[in-house]
């Protein structure tokens, strides 16, 4: 069952790349960082138990760097809405 989630955390990471590399969402929208924390999350559920630990650094210094990303593009979205 790890695995299978972990597939689907490295199809959503890879997918919200895709979806911004051929202009489907920008990477200034909410859902660019919700994909790639949801991603990231589901990629280091599926390495808990395991001694990968570098692959385990690097999915949650990609989940943290997705927060930050949701709380900027959330910022900048209600600056553009109060006006």
């Amino acid at each position: 069952m790890t695995q299978i989630i972990g597939f689907v955390g490295v199809l959503l990471i890879l997918g919200a790349f895709f979806l911004v590399q051929f202009g489907f969402i920008s990477s200034q929208q909410r859902r660019f960082p919700s994909l790639n924390l949801l991603g990231s999350l589901m990629v280091l559920i599926s390495l808990l138990g395991s001694q990968q630990y570098a692959a385990m650094v690097l999915e949650l210094a990609w989940a943290i760097i997705s927060v930050a990303g949701l709380i900027t593009t959330t910022r900048a979205q209600k600056r553009l809405t109060l006006g």
